[in-house]
């Protein structure tokens, strides 16, 4: 059976998140949250997990996980609090474990 999973997404200062990704499982549905932080998951099915979970993240912010006790026909609404991310701190090496200067290092 297919479940509607619906929610929404607060960013670290408690305001809703627009622009959120949100995601069933590692292959399910996927969407953006819209300008008040809501989703909607269509058609989620728990083949797709062993243990159904919500993943939700967004731009500086820590990824989160949020369990699916129960698959049933409509999950929600789930509220889910992305806080802050961390800071990225190291030394770029070249392949002689030599530092590299001036480049600039993202993580997603």
């Amino acid at each position: 059976p297919k479940t509607r999973i619906v929610g929404r997404v607060f960013g670290p200062d408690g305001r809703p998140k627009a622009g959120a990704t949100v995601l069933f499982a590692p292959n399910g549905p996927r969407t953006k949250t819209d300008a008040n932080g809501e989703f909607v998951l269509q058609d989620a099915k728990k083949r797709w997990a062993l243990e159904p979970e919500v993943l939700a993240w967004a731009k500086r912010c820590t990824p989160v996980a949020v369990p699916i006790p129960e698959m049933t026909e409509l999950v929600g609404p789930l509220r889910i609090d992305l806080p802050r991310g961390g800071v990225l701190a190291g030394v770029v090496l070249d392949e002689d474990d030599q530092p590299v200067t001036f480049r600039t290092v993202t993580a997603a």
